[in-house]
């Protein structure tokens, strides 16, 4: 029984085996595939379109050409232009004694005289998105006469108690400036703008003093000095802002400052105010401006001054913005 028990088994087992086998060669139905559905073709006019491309020379100019984003106000901001300016600035300057002075010998004078209206010009050039690269100057000179009131002495130049003095000047400022708008950023549609100004400034200031009717040689024949001059200038950087509100498309007011100081070195401030009127190519400009600056006291004599005023101006723009 036992013996046969084991036979059905062993038949059981090869019969499934077998079936196994025959589902294992048979070669498999590859799945059924769906039909894809054609895409229709473009137009004609579509594909003439995309295939077509843009003419180089169109491109370029297109690309060169800068075009003010609509609604945003006029600006000088980022644009080449050039402004002649007229400042109507009084100064009487102030020369001191240094601490570099021989111990009672005097240098003070108060420069008499009426200067002359400030002349001076402003140009920009384009510094990346709307930011403005300025190159500023002006000039202004005096000419006025006083009496020496006590024994004073410039430039190594000594003068008696009494001597008539032909006092003059000649005041220069050369300044480079960066004018970064920080905020809201370059083409943006907006009436205000905050600006850094990143300077660099050259003042020049020759002073001259004359004693016309001293005499020119001693008792023994030695010549006398009656002339005295020396150009005191120095470069300094100085930092600032500057605001910008349009009050309309073609009208907006401007107020900037910068200055830099340290203590016993030479000072340095400006600051203007004005209001601008755009008319095509060319922006109408008046305002107030100040300007004050000091040698350094450290030498024999120094000279302090500030130059306020009203300014006005016409400023060319050869490309305006669109």
């Amino acid at each position: 029984m036992a013996f046969i028990c084991r036979n059905v088994i062993l038949c059981l087992c090869l019969l499934m085996l077998s079936q196994g086998w025959r589902s294992y060669a048979q070669p498999q139905q590859p799945a059924e595939q769906k039909p894809t559905e054609a895409k229709p073709a473009p137009p004609a006019e579509q594909k003439a379109t995309e295939a077509k491309p843009a003419p180089p020379a169109e491109k370029k100019a297109a690309e060169k050409k800068r075009v003010r984003p609509a609604g945003q106000p006029d600006s000088s901001d980022g644009q080449f232009s050039f402004a002649p300016l007229y400042w109507i600035g009084r100064t009487h300057p102030l020369m001191r004694t240094g601490r570099a002075a021989v111990e009672g010998v005097s240098s003070d004078l108060d420069f008499p005289g009426k200067n002359t209206p400030v002349l001076g010009g402003v140009v920009s050039f384009p510094a990346g998105n709307d930011d403005t690269l300025r190159v500023s100057y002006f000039r202004t000179q005096a000419q006025g006469n006083t009496v020496a009131s006590k024994a004073l002495s410039f430039f190594g130049v000594a003068f008696s108690t009494g001597d008539y003095l032909s006092v003059g000047y000649n005041l220069q400022n050369a300044k480079i400036s960066l004018d970064y708008v920080s905020w809201p950023g370059p083409a943006r549609a907006t009436s205000f703008r905050l600006k850094t100004l990143w300077e660099l400034q050259y003042i020049s200031f020759q002073p001259t003093v004359y004693a016309p009717f001293k005499p020119t040689e001693d008792s023994s024949g030695n010549a006398i000095e009656t002339f005295a001059t020396m150009n005191k200038w120095f470069i300094y950087p100085s930092l600032g802002l500057g605001i910008e509100k349009a009050l309309s498309q073609h009208v907006r007011v401007e107020v900037k400052a910068s200055g830099f100081a340290l203590p016993h070195f030479p000072t340095v401030w400006d600051g203007e105010a004005l209001v601008a009127c755009r008319v095509k190519h060319f922006e109408v400009l008046f305002g107030a401006r100040a300007f004050h600056f000091k040698t350094s006291p450290k030498r024999e004599e120094y000279v302090r001054a500030t130059l306020p005023g009203a300014y006005a101006g016409i400023r060319w723009y050869p490309k305006r913005h669109d």
